[in-house]
């Protein structure tokens, strides 16, 4: 990647720039790519050209520090869906002000508002405040998403995120920020279990669950210690065909070791709730549990539970 304005800076005549670039790609104005075809705009070679039109501390930010540092992919949304089609590269600047160009996006940085960019290239923003403002620029959906990914695939920690929140007063959905932390750094992985924990386990007065519990080799998504109660959550993907099969000998393999596996999917803890915590308090009730299921405002009214 070379601009006109570093050529020119090291002593080259406008005029052989120009003469020289004909052969180039040409990713933006006064931006080139040598040794490609001129047609190609591949998406590392845009991130790079977003940073030359930048300028001296310049770095990538939002969806394109996401997808650099691997917490989103180029053709990602805000609300960390698909699209089909690469994302604009979204550069931040500090101090000034940078004009429209086709395919980019330039932000004037506010200055320490973010930690300073870490020892990596292309430059970018720390992985914490890239998810923090992932958070902020969508809906409180998309804050769940970004937060439990983030702490899901180790990119970095609730404790980490928790501690950037709080030196950012001013950030967008940040009461439901610090909440949402909490219950991962409990445990809960992903957007399912957050929804279990809280539309199953708490509202219905389910006992003490823990997630993420180590079982031998295995690790299950909640158990329910004192009643060996195993309670795994299956996603939109990853339990079909060879994953079906894998689950059913994960379930095979607690019950000889004394544990009682529930499995349910996502139709089920987003859609029905009560109907997941009414079928986990009547196992419960059938090993012991001397206590009955809460009603919450949402459960059926004639469910005789207190």
């Amino acid at each position: 990647m070379l601009s006109r304005a570093q050529l020119v800076g090291l002593g080259l005549p406008r005029a052989s720039v120009e003469r020289l670039s004909v052969g180039w790609a040409r990713l933006a104005r006064g931006i080139y790519l040598v040794g490609a075809d001129v047609g190609q705009r591949p998406w590392p070679a845009l991130v790079w050209a977003g940073l030359l039109l930048g300028g001296h501390g310049a770095r990538a930010a939002g969806l394109t520090a996401a997808a650099l540092d691997g917490l989103a992919g180029p053709e990602e949304d805000l609300t960390g869906r698909r699209t089909g089609a690469s994302q604009p590269v979204h550069i931040l600047v500090p101090g000034r002000h940078i004009g429209p160009h086709e395919g980019f996006v330039f932000t004037r940085e506010r200055p320490e508002l973010r930690l300073p960019s870490a020892a990596r290239e292309p430059a970018r923003t720390r992985i914490e405040d890239t998810t923090l403002d992932l958070c902020a620029a969508g809906d409180e959906e998309s804050v769940l998403t970004w937060l439990t990914r983030a702490c899901q695939r180790r990119l970095t920690t609730p404790e980490r995120l928790r501690r950037r929140a709080q030196a950012r007063p001013t950030l967008r959905h940040r009461p439901l920020l610090l909440d949402i932390l909490e219950d991962v750094a409990s445990g809960a992985t992903s957007h399912l279990e957050y929804r279990a924990l809280h539309d199953v386990f708490r509202p219905h007065g389910l006992p003490e669950v823990e997630m993420q519990h180590r079982i031998g080799h295995r690790v299950a998504d909640a158990v329910i210690l004192r009643y060996r109660v195993v309670i795994e959550f299956d996603g939109r993907v990853g339990h079909v065909a060879e994953g079906a099969f894998r689950d059913l000998r994960r379930d095979n393999a607690h019950l000889l070791e004394g544990w009682v596996t529930l499995r349910f999917g996502w139709a089920d803890v987003t859609g029905d709730p009560c109907g997941v915590a009414r079928q986990i308090a009547q196992l419960l009730s059938a090993l012991g549990w001397p206590e009955v299921m809460t009603r919450c405002p949402r459960c059926p009214p004639e469910w005789a539970v207190r």
